[in-house]
């Protein structure tokens, strides 16, 4: 769908959570982004014509998946375009595109992918699945019950909730409530991590700046909730609950993703509005070089003739990760994996290559859906 709505159903839990939350608006589409809408496509048109194994594999489950669910239906949507929260002048509160509904008697069967790294709010409180429901409820009178599902292939996980007719006011009352909300400007931010790492109004934000940034130096590792109004001087390393640690772990996230947008913005005042921040200026560095032909046609524009074969070679570097791919593919399936070892094994073997040291870094788990 090329268009979207202000109070879009994938938006609503960020609203829900803060209703200052503010959509950024990105310039380029992410990579995962832009994979996750080529697989949807794919997936509705039943076709994996030019994708790779792994995306083929993404595509194939999600259609396995779908029609084990929705067995015995007998009227199939893909790529529904729902209107939502239907007002009596005849408007939406909101509108949104659900992946496939299966109708079979009085019941709906709704199927939502999620191609991300992510994990997704558990079905029974999802506010975007919630969104779809009553969508779903509102186009089709006659469906009493609502089967919702969200599938996530390359995680290898599902969560599932069943809604019936007589949840239909609460899930109106709810996606009024949040809507109605964030339309009210009288409210104030409420900082959350999840709400403030996509939000775009994060430099702007009195309640961020006032009360979860102050956390940089000093917080207290007795607070249950790491509240900021009781803060107290005490250093990071005297954080030895690992509750707290994780806690102030994922402010730390938070005021990271705010530095890196002040820095941002700061630089677009500068650059585009001419603006002069006291004590800072901008200064312009040369852009790295890099080569764009292949290795072949570069040496026979500028070292044939000037440098041996052997001299040339010495200034260039193998690509191990290329490498190690190229020979993988040639495997046969289910073989890559030992391909990949053996060639490291072999190269270390006669000192051409070398594994570097194993290193310790703390990441935050990825979210199970329930």
């Amino acid at each position: 769908m090329s268009d979207h709505a202000e109070y879009s159903p994938s938006g609503l839990a960020s609203f829900e959570l803060c209703p200052r939350f503010e959509k950024a608006e990105q310039q380029e589409v992410h990579p995962v982004t832009a994979e996750g809408t080529l697989l949807h496509d794919c997936v509705e048109r039943r076709d994996t014509s030019g994708l790779t194994p792994a995306q083929t594999r993404l595509v194939e489950d999600c259609i396995a998946f779908t029609e084990n669910v929705t067995d015995g239906a007998n009227e199939h949507h893909r790529e529904v375009r729902l209107d939502i929260g239907r007002q009596d002048d005849g408007s939406s509160l909101t509108f949104g595109t659900v992946d496939h509904v299966a109708i079979g008697g009085d019941t709906a069967v709704v199927v939502d992918y999620k191609f991300g790294y992510n994990g997704v709010d558990a079905a029974d409180t999802n506010a975007q699945g919630a969104a779809y429901t009553l969508g779903v409820m509102e186009r089709w009178p006659e469906v009493e019950k609502v089967i919702l599902w969200f599938y996530l292939p390359r995680r290898g996980e599902q969560t599932t909730h069943t809604y019936t007719r007589k949840d239909e006011a609460q899930l109106r009352l709810r996606l009024e409530t949040i809507i109605e909300r964030a339309k009210d400007d009288s409210l104030e931010p409420v900082p959350s991590p999840t709400a403030c790492q996509y939000c775009a109004a994060k430099t702007k934000c009195p309640a961020l700046a006032e009360n979860a940034l102050v956390l940089a130096g000093k917080y207290s590792s007795t607070c249950a909730d790491m509240d900021a109004t009781t803060l107290v001087e005490v250093h990071s390393s005297q954080i030895s609950d690992p509750t707290q640690m994780s806690k102030a772990l994922a402010i730390a996230s938070v005021m990271e993703d705010w530095a890196k947008s002040v820095k941002h913005h700061a630089r677009e005042l500068v650059l585009n509005e001419g603006v002069e921040i006291p004590g800072y200026k901008i200064i312009q560095r040369s852009g790295s070089a890099t080569l764009t032909g292949s290795a072949e046609e570069i040496y026979n524009t500028v070292a044939s003739g000037q440098l041996t074969q052997d001299e040339f070679i010495g200034c260039t570097k193998v690509d191990l990760g290329k490498l190690t791919t190229l020979l993988a593919d040639k495997a046969p399936r289910g073989q890559k994996g030992a391909v990949k070892e053996n060639l490291m094994e072999v190269l270390e073997s006669l000192g051409l290559a070398r594994r570097g040291s194993p290193t310790n870094v703390l990441m935050k788990e990825k979210k199970k859906t329930q």
